[in-house]
Parts: structure tokens; sequence; C-alpha cells
């Protein structure tokens, strides 16, 4: 699994990229996992996403990569989620050209609401 970068809506960077390492999620039905805890705000969210969506190579043999990546989310962090996606695997199909993608590609955006506020669409 790839690492998942937390969107703050109130900071311009990313400050919190947490590691995952291990077994991906459902591949052995006794794989133990580790936790964690980041503090996050109202209208925080969270991108979480597979290698797939960074390890794509362009017709010149360079990877697309997790600064890009990094540096797409960030770009479009304003945007409700599903915009935002589109955006960023935009971006990536614009960097891969006439590259045909090698492995799958999961991507979700999670926002984290407060009680008693609005959704973010």
């Amino acid at each position: 699994m790839a690492p998942s970068k937390i969107l703050t809506s109130g900071c311009p960077e990313l400050p919190i990229e947490p590691q995952a390492v291990g077994t991906p999620l459902g591949i052995l039905a006794d794989a133990a996992y580790g936790t964690g805890e980041a503090p996050l705000a109202n209208g925080d969210r969270i991108a979480l996403y597979t290698d797939g969506l960074y390890e794509i190579i362009n017709p010149s043999g360079e990877v697309f990569g997790p600064e890009r990546l990094k540096i797409s989310l960030a770009r479009h962090r304003k945007r409700p989620g599903a915009d935002l996606l589109q955006a960023v695997l935009k971006g990536s199909c614009r960097y891969a050209g006439d590259a045909v993608f090698s492995d799958d590609i999961c991507a979700v955006i999670v926002a984290y609401m407060e009680e008693n506020t609005l959704p973010l669409v």
C-alpha cells in the first residue's frame, strides 16, 4: 500500500505523510497491522491510493513518482473530492502520454467533518 496524504483545509502544505509498510490489505487473513493517529480539523481530507497512481511511466521512461503526485494533490486540494481525484488522474494520464498503465490504480478521498457541519461534495 502506498503512503496516504492528509490534505488540510487551512495549510498549503501536506504536513503529515504516514508511511504504510507491510502486507497489503486483504492479502493474508491473519496479517497484523500497526495503527497511528493524526490530528484532523473540520474539512481536512485524507487521500488514500495504491502505488499504481504514482508508478506511471511516460514514453521517455520517467516515473511520475510520489513527489509529482504530492504536488498534484496540493495544487488541487481545495476542489471537491470527486473533482480533486479527476484532476489528479487527468494529470497522471497527461504525464503518461501514449504509454500504457502497467499497474492497477485505486484512489479514495475521505473527508473529516465535525458533527453538525455540511459535508464536502
